[in-house]
This record gives structure tokens, C-alpha cells and sequence, in this order.
């Protein structure tokens, strides 16, 4: 069963929308789940109010907590058993770390009645931060945090 799990998860060269490239090996699904995971305007209802379209506010959150899951179940797999080039490509660990640092930025923690997906979103992220934070332990270095982003000066 493994060695089928292993097989489904083939590790590409995979270009990134920015004009770098992610390691190659960085599992192919990571960067179009980056970008699913990053929230629009209606992926959540505005606090204290109903979502203008609330089918729409559904579905954009469902997918969003769906993306990070699949980053979560990625990261803490990848985690288990990192590989050294993998560990070695601390750029595209920071990449991902930033990427998913913005959505949780955008999310916001306002999380009040009728927000519960907003939650969902912060405790999946706190998990797939965790796996990259393992993978590329001691390689991610932030000075500080400037709106959810890691920031170099």
C-alpha cells in the first residue's frame, strides 16, 4: 500500500506562477493548492453579516479548507521522511511558508458566529506550517512578520 501512495505522489519539476521554479522535488499538486487556498472577497461571509451569496461563500470556502488539507496530508507525509535535496531547497520551503502564511493573512482571525469556516482554515494551516516548518527546520528564518508574510530586512 506504500509503495502505491508513493507512486500517486510523483515528484515534478514544477514552475511557479512568479517565474521561479520549485524544487523538483516538491510534489507537483503543491503550487495550484497555494493558489486555491488563497481566499477572494466572497470566500467568507463579511463579520456580523450574511454573505452576499451565500452558495458561492460555501463553495469558495469549502474548496479553500480542501486545498489545505491536501497541504496538510502533502507537508506531513513529506515530513516523515524528508529527503536531503528536499531539506536542501529551503527557497521553495520558504515560497510554500509564505504562501500559505498569506492565506491565513487574508483569512483574518476575526472568527465570530457564522465564521466557523474561518477556524477550520487557521487550524489546517497551523498543520501544514508545522510539516513545512519540520521538513525545513532551522532553513525558514524570519526576522519578523509583517501582515502575515515572513519579512527579511
Amino acid at each position: 500500500m506504500e509503495e502505491d501512495v508513493a507512486y500517486h505522489m510523483a515528484l515534478d519539476d514544477v514552475p511557479t506562477t512568479n517565474g521561479t521554479t520549485t524544487a523538483r522535488h516538491m510534489p507537483a499538486l503543491v503550487e495550484p493548492l497555494i493558489t486555491l487556498i488563497q481566499p477572494v472577497r466572497l470566500s467568507f461571509p463579511p463579520a456580523a453579516m450574511q454573505s452576499p451569496h451565500p452558495p458561492t461563500t460555501s463553495v469558495l470556502s469549502a474548496i479553500h479548507v480542501s486545498a489545505l488539507e491536501c497541504l496538510n496530508n502533502i507537508f506531513l507525509s513529506l515530513s516523515t521522511s524528508p529527503t536531503a535535496e528536499l531539506a536542501a531547497a529551503s527557497a521553495s520551503g520558504k515560497q510554500v511558508w509564505d504562501g500559505v502564511w498569506a492565506a491565513l493573512g487574508s483569512v483574518g482571525t476575526d472568527i465570530a458566529l457564522g465564521q466557523e469556516r474561518k477556524q477550520e482554515i487557521w487550524e489546517i494551516g497551523v498543520g501544514v506550517l508545522w510539516g513545512i516548518g519540520n521538513i525545513w527546520k532551522g532553513s525558514l528564518v524570519c526576522l519578523f512578520i509583517r501582515k502575515g508574510a515572513c519579512v527579511e530586512s
